[in-house]
């Protein structure tokens, strides 16, 4: 064989193909090189729902599309009985009510305004449509148990975490609406050796690289064809997939390829102070995001009145907690928690995204907290390091006070710690609040400075505050509007760059 060509033996319990050179009819198998894996993996699927019988006219469908950065699931429903509510769930939990005939209902991993997120990836999930007391409407999204018919393409890699620089894996999975089924597994540029492919613990193929930098493809299919085609008796999508080679397991897939942003994410954990408006008690949000991609977003609040409070999330009632009496702790809280895949009794589907979100606990008009719930920094768990930067503006003077003047400062290090700071001179001397985004962030002192004979003031905040005086940054100031008000009037405001 020539250099970097792999000398191959499958060996199933029913199936046993032994590969010399020469051998045409298996010219598939040393196909040309293989391009580079993409580690970012593409999927589409279409499906029906099955109808249950409880009401024979009602139909449903469902599509999937997703990559790195931006996923989106449909469903339509038609020909349902409009004197019913509904409610569809995924694998038991409540994603969606609704009332009427027909209905289209959208997810997204990066939603519009007022449009659901996207909780969890829907890949092997079932979905129900019940009409209050019984499933009208059932389908099993690209898994095992799908109906027939269903249609998924599923391209991505193994990790290659095991394998050595420039070498990769990308694999491919098809089903078409006659239930035909292809998968397809090659790599490149891989160590000389021997290798076997694993699916759930079982030798599925068997194959030698004679020369460094050896390249191989791998065809199972469901019909298979003799002498071409290693049987597809499994379904890789629900399976553990190992490359074993000369070092042990050299790349693995739990399941479908990974989907950045969908179940491939980075872990993080940011807690937000949640400003108290009325200077009253302390409260605080965070937003947990696990490696998996499951996410949990949690308000609390602590020596406020017991009560009701209505938590918002950028405008939109989101819960509401309950504050009450801690006998063991002597003092009033309460808490509020959503999960992308609720398992505890008091848990919410969190099907909102609040990342960069202004969260408020109000009750009716009066708010009591409020904050932006920043986003992870680069530097985060999981992040690498932040580029220095400053970004530094003029505010804008109204005309409200002759002769006013400010700046914004934002300064970044490579840390990532990011200091703010809002600067103004030429007023009376007096108290201004400084508003970003809306939100009153803290007040200004302004004074005589004998050493320049001006009146001046300034207020600073720090993402890691260690001077006195520094308040904590628990906000993004990019894109927000920044006022300076005098007794209510605005008199400096500028727009801080994104």
């Amino acid at each position: 064989m020539g250099k970097g060509k792999a000398e191959m033996s499958m060996k199933r319990t029913h199936f046993v193909l032994q590969l010399v050179g020469g051998l045409a009819a298996l010219a598939w198998l040393l196909a040309a090189p293989v391009a580079g894996a993409d580690s970012k993996g593409k999927t589409k699927v279409k499906a029906a729902f099955e109808n249950t019988g409880v009401q024979p006219a009602a139909e449903g469908k469902v599509a999937f599309k997703a990559k790195s950065g931006q996923s989106e699931l449909e469903f339509e429903f038609e020909d349902l009985d409009p004197t019913k509510t509904y409610t569809l769930s995924c694998d038991g939990t409540t994603w969606a009510t609704f009332q009427a005939g027909a209905a289209e209902l959208h997810f997204s991993s990066s939603p519009s305004p007022g449009e659901p997120m996207l909780p969890r990836d829907p890949r092997g999930a079932s979905f129900a449509l019940n009409d209050a007391s019984q499933d009208v409407l059932t389908v099993v999204l690209s898994g095992p148990g799908e109906p027939a018919g269903s249609q998924a393409s599923d391209k991505g890699s193994l990790d290659d975490s095991g394998l050595p620089p420039r070498a990769s894996t990308k694999t491919s999975f098809v089903r078409k609406s006659k239930g035909d089924k292809v998968w397809n597994v090659s790599g490149q540029k891989l160590p000389a050796g021997s290798y076997k492919l694993m699916v759930d613990g079982e030798d599925e193929a068997e194959f030698e690289i004679e020369k460094e930098g050896g390249k191989f493809k791998l065809r199972f299919a469901d019909p298979q064809k003799p002498g071409k085609d290693l049987p597809l008796d499994f379904d890789p999508r629900d399976s553990l997939v190992e490359l074993e080679g000369p070092s042990g397991v050299m790349a693995s897939s739990d399941g479908s390829p990974s989907i950045d942003g969908l179940d491939a994410c980075d872990e993080s954990e940011v807690e937000v102070p949640l400003a108290a408006i009325g200077g009253v008690g302390k409260g605080k949000s965070e937003l947990k995001v696990d490696d998996d991609c499951d996410k949990s977003f949690e308000v609390e609040i602590e020596e406020v009145p017991e009560g009701a409070y209505d938590v918002t999330v950028d405008g939109v009632v989101r819960g509401t907690l309950q504050a009450a009496f801690n006998a063991a702790k002597g003092e009033v809280e309460g808490e509020i928690e959503w999960e992308t895949d609720p398992d505890d009794p008091g848990e919410l589907l969190l099907d909102f995204d609040p990342e960069g979100a202004l969260v408020e606990v109000k009750q009716g008009d009066t708010v009591f907290f409020s904050g932006i719930q920043t986003p992870p920094l680069p530097g985060a768990p999981g992040g690498g390091l932040c580029t220095e930067s400053e970004t530094q503006v003029a505010l804008v003077s109204t005309g409200a006070i002759a002769g006013a003047k400010g700046k914004a400062d934002l300064d970044v290090d490579d840390d990532c710690d990011e200091d703010f700071e809002v600067e103004i001179e030429d007023v009376p001397e007096g108290a201004y609040d400084v508003i970003v985004g809306g939100v009153l962030r803290g007040t200004i002192q302004a004074v005589f400075n004998p050493a320049n004979g001006e009146v001046e003031g300034e207020l600073e905040w720090d993402s890691d505050p260690d001077d006195p005086g520094e308040l904590l940054l628990d906000f993004d100031p990019r894109g927000q509007l920044i006022e300076i008000l005098d007794g209510g009037i605005v008199i400096l405001e500028r727009t801080f760059p994104s």
